[in-house]
């Protein structure tokens, strides 16, 4: 157990903070539940608490549109800020660095390359986790309300890394300052016999001991969370810790300088700590939509099986009578001699019904954001133009979604993992100092937004030649314009390796060799004698 010495709280004070935590978080359970019946039933468990396995999770699902769409959200918003295969987030020297360089106290092209070396190395080890199967779990959670991941050391050196995606119906949280979340906790139960396997370096109480001799498969209730404790060193503030709830005793704890959980939202509001979602906002048009296709399903019930009614001159009987598809009911008989045997008439304006459907469908599918940067086409008679544009509405739209996602989603992973695997050795700085590296994040979306930077700069050198023409154009580019800088903004915005951009002091270098070589005086070469010409004045080839 790794307390350092700095061991705070006593775990009965600890668990009364989880209380007060958990007591806010259910606040959130009923609509919670609701969202998560029609929308990710797997993890619908806020109200309903360890189902039986084997439960039947989607009964109260009529239509699937929202369930697919969710999981699509997820698969767009994964691969536009994190795709799998690609480094994300680019490590370059910040220019705090590059005046160092200018002052000879750094050398900004081995800089460059040792970064480059830590962000292959980091994305490696990415790609070969669990990463993005966690993410996608996560994002999906996110949408709705709040995604949470768990960022632990992996079992060995060639796998350093853990990511694990919690279910949202097993947390809660302590804000911190600006909107922030500080305190995680978690509420879940493991076999005692895997708790040792977990965390190898845990101390385990008596109340788990006892379980292992009586019986290892027996479930403790844990309680994971992490405290931040400002008054304690930088490098011990934030105490990670395991406890058996129940019994109320510690099994693992360790002060770290970072705390192993990631907590994302796409909107929060102030003085709340779970996130207002997509799926939150259109719940209303969920509801609305599983309602009516359960309607739409009662009624094509009736169609293919109709009720009947039996005139043997008995009443209804309330008691007996089933109105469902194929039912026969007990009627009175009719005065006109009717049938013995007649069909029931359901009457209802289906079409009327499958037209809002449709409608609902299409809202969801719009408010999850499916397809967001590819406009459907199938005629395949849209302009490159309009699906740019198309594309420019979707980048206003999302901005905030964009910044939230890099500062509590990307941001974090990034530094956790960083730190992670500095602890196995990769590297000797233990964590990215922002003031001396800079952290570029590449994902698609910030490359569409690059390739539209270049569009408007095209459209503007356009519009002005056709203004005042063609050569009077150039001279204005020049005048106006940074020209030396263009090739530079080009390549950035096209995700050009920074490793083929010649930095400011290089192109001052051959600046100056430039203008040297242009001061220089004309050097005349000497003049070489022609075949046949006189070699000395005056003087014949004869002699």
């Amino acid at each position: 157990m790794h307390d350092n010495g700095y061991t705070k709280l006593p775990p009965k004070d600890r668990i009364e903070r989880y209380e007060k935590a958990y007591q806010q978080a259910s606040l959130w359970y009923g609509k919670l539940q609701i969202a998560y019946q029609l929308t990710m039933p797997t993890r619908a468990e806020f109200t309903i608490k360890y189902k039986t396995p084997g439960t039947p999770l989607y009964n109260h699902v009529y239509n699937s549109t929202p369930v697919r769409a969710l999981s699509h959200y997820a698969s767009n918003l994964s691969s536009l800020l994190c795709p799998k295969g690609s480094n994300w987030a680019k490590l370059t020297p910040s220019r705090r660095t590059e005046e160092l360089a200018k002052e000879g106290k750094i050398d900004l092209h081995e800089a460059r390359a040792q970064l480059a070396k830590v962000e292959d190395q980091m994305f490696e080890a990415i790609d070969k986790s669990n990463f993005h199967q966690a993410t996608h779990q996560a994002m999906m959670e996110m949408a709705i309300s709040t995604g949470v991941m768990l960022i632990q050391a992996g079992p060995s050196i060639e796998e350093p890394v853990r990511y694990t995606a919690v279910p949202l119906h097993e947390i809660c949280c302590e804000p911190g300052p600006d909107g922030t979340i500080q305190n995680v906790y978690r509420y879940y139960k493991m076999q005692a016999r895997l708790i040792q396997q977990q965390w190898p370096e845990a101390q385990l109480p008596n109340s788990v001991m006892d379980a292992l001799e009586d019986d290892p498969t027996k479930e403790i209730e844990l309680i994971e969370g992490t405290m931040f404790h400002p008054e304690l060193p930088e490098e011990h503030q934030w105490c990670y810790f395991v406890m058996d709830k129940a019994a109320a005793e510690d099994i693992y704890v360790d002060y770290r300088d970072f705390s192993p959980w990631v907590v994302a939202r796409t909107g929060v509001l102030p003085g709340e700590t779970f996130g207002h979602g997509p799926v939150l906002q259109s719940l209303s048009d969920i509801k609305l939509l599983n309602k009516m296709s359960q309607d739409l399903i009662r009624y094509n019930s009736y169609q293919a099986g109709p009720m009947w009614g039996d005139s043997t001159g008995s009443s209804i009987n309330f008691y007996t009578a089933n109105l469902e598809p194929g039912a026969v009911i007990p009627v009175a008989a009719g005065p006109n001699g009717q049938s013995t045997l007649f069909q029931i008439p359901v009457t209802g304006n289906v079409t009327w019904n499958a037209q809002q459907i449709q409608a609902l469908e299409e809202s969801i599918q719009e408010a999850l954001q499916v397809n967001p940067l590819q406009a459907e086409d199938p005629k395949g008679d849209r302009t490159a133009y309009e699906i740019q544009q198309k594309q420019m509405e979707w980048q206003r739209q999302n901005q905030a979604l964009e910044a939230r996602s890099e500062k509590e989603w990307l941001w974090p992973i990034l530094d956790k993992t960083y730190r992670i695997m500095a602890k196995w050795g990769y590297w000797k700085s233990y964590k990215l100092d922002q003031s001396m590296v800079k952290v570029e994040f590449q994902s698609p979306l910030r490359q569409m937004r690059g390739k539209t930077e270049i569009s408007n700069l095209m459209q503007s050198v356009q519009q002005l030649a056709e203004v005042v023409g063609p050569e009077l154009a150039q001279q204005m580019l020049v005048y106006n314009y940074q020209v030396d800088k263009l090739g530079q903004f080009i390549a950035m915005n096209n995700n050009v390796d920074p490793e083929l951009i010649r930095s400011d002091l290089e192109k001052s270098k051959i600046t100056q060799m430039a203008t040297q070589v242009a001061q220089q005086p004309p050097q005349t070469a000497p003049v070489q004698p022609t075949q046949g010409a006189p070699i000395n004045a005056g003087q014949t080839p004869a002699g």
